[in-house]
């Protein structure tokens, strides 16, 4: 499995998602031999999904989908399940069989909240999409590796926090997955977190918001598979502002990351 197919595992940590067991109308409930009575079995996995605990996911689920494989929703969250583990060959039917069963059901509860609202064919063929592979299964065309180049290369991907937070946010969490693709792509290159906040606040805690921004993002790439031996993370603080400003005042610009993928030395 190639280290870009593995970048589907980005379920809950970035933006994979699952469906609950609670639907929202009569006719999702009537799915093909299924009185849609969840079994503890699926409530538990759909837990364990949510928790991030993929082993344990699989386990419940696979109970779950082995007394009811017609139902799109378990073929959803089994297929979810495997494609957070790298288990690409298993999760591909499961998530192509609820996208064809799953065309207008809606769902009440999703694992990404970005999803809320989108019916389960909708949310198989984004995992699909993110497992690099169209609503047939197919893979998409992958673009001609070019040749070997002596200059030096760097990308650098840029995302922003909430005022005193360190929490990521839905466009950083897209952010991230640029950037782990682009990690994927350079195993040699290394990676680079720098975390800053505003002027608001004193130094110490600024030092420390900014070093949990940091790590939250380091943890974030690990969980889509780049190594943390790969990974340098610091926060600044207040210090290297994109938007020099007095004290006190809250430049959102400032509340940032840069992840440095580059084939150049760490420092």
């Amino acid at each position: 499995m190639s280290s870009l197919r593995f970048l589907c595992l980005l379920l809950m940590g970035l933006r994979l998602s699952a469906c609950s067991p609670t639907v929202l109308d009569e006719r999702a409930q009537v799915t093909p031999h299924d009185p849609r009575r969840a079994s503890p079995e699926f409530t538990d996995g759909y837990r364990a999904l949510k928790d991030h605990d993929f082993k344990r996911a699989q386990q419940e689920l696979e109970v779950a989908y082995a007394r009811t494989p017609d139902d799109p929703c378990d073929a959803l969250d089994l297929g979810a399940a495997y494609q957070s583990r790298g288990l690409i060959d298993r999760a591909l039917p499961l998530l192509k069989q609820a996208a064809e069963s799953g065309r207008g059901l809606p769902v009440a509860e999703v694992t990404d909240p970005a999803d809320q609202g989108k019916t389960i064919e909708q949310i198989a063929k984004k995992n699909l999409r993110l497992a690099g592979f169209d609503e047939y299964g197919i893979p998409f065309a992958r673009p001609r590796p070019q040749a070997t180049s002596a200059m030096p290369r760097q990308a650098v991907f840029h995302l922003l926090f909430e005022f005193g937070k360190a929490d990521l946010t839905p466009a950083a969490r897209e952010m991230i997955f640029y950037a782990a693709a682009q990690a994927l792509g350079d195993q040699s290159a290394t990676v680079r977190i720098i975390a800053h906040t505003d002027a608001v606040g004193s130094d110490v805690y600024n030092l420390r918001l900014s070093q949990r921004r940091a790590d939250m993002v380091s943890s974030a790439l690990q969980v889509v598979g780049v190594s943390a031996a790969r990974i340098i993370a610091m926060g600044v603080g207040k210090y290297g502002p994109l938007e020099p400003t007095v004290e006190g005042i809250r430049e959102p610009q400032n509340r940032r990351a840069e992840i440095l993928v580059s084939s150049l030395p760490t420092w």
